[in-house]
């Protein structure tokens, strides 16, 4: 399995279409040109892909709004370098379930950056705990290289 940074074109679209679950075709197609990172296969086959914004372009009302107060201050405390170096996981999801291949970008992106975070819905706190985040609020993990 290969991990590397792919640019979504209308190649990326058309593998993509109807294989994911978290992701609406729409907003793939919105997204043509940005970077994403897939885990593929020695034929070029996506077997899963992570969508990602780097924290400083990213807008901090947007977690202002899903956190009280506390727990946002808590989360730029115990992570502060998530507005400068982090970057937010907008969507990671495996096309092929149940082999690792999401695990394996996650590692990667531990592997390549400072700080990590995202939102995710309900059912999803023990995986992410078991890769080592933090939850804030609902619905909101952090990683970090320095906690």
């Amino acid at each position: 399995m290969t991990i590397k940074k792919r640019i979504i074109d209308t190649q990326v679209t058309s593998e993509l279409f109807g294989r994911l679950d978290l992701m609406p075709y729409s907003h793939i197609v919105n997204r043509t040109g940005s970077d994403i990172i897939v885990n593929e296969d020695e034929t070029g086959k996506i077997l899963a892909v992570a969508f990602l914004v780097d924290a400083i372009e990213e807008k901090r009302e947007v977690y202002e709004d899903q956190l009280c107060q506390d727990n946002y201050a808590a989360l730029y405390k115990i992570h502060p370098q998530i507005q400068k170096e982090g970057v937010h996981i907008g969507v990671l999801e495996s096309i092929v379930k149940g082999k690792g291949y999401g695990s394996e970008i996650l590692n990667y992106l531990k592997n390549n950056y400072d700080s990590l975070y995202l939102m995710s819905n309900g059912g999803s706190e023990e995986y992410w705990s078991t890769h080592g985040f933090t939850t804030f609020g609902n619905g909101v993990f952090a990683w970090s290289k320095s906690k």
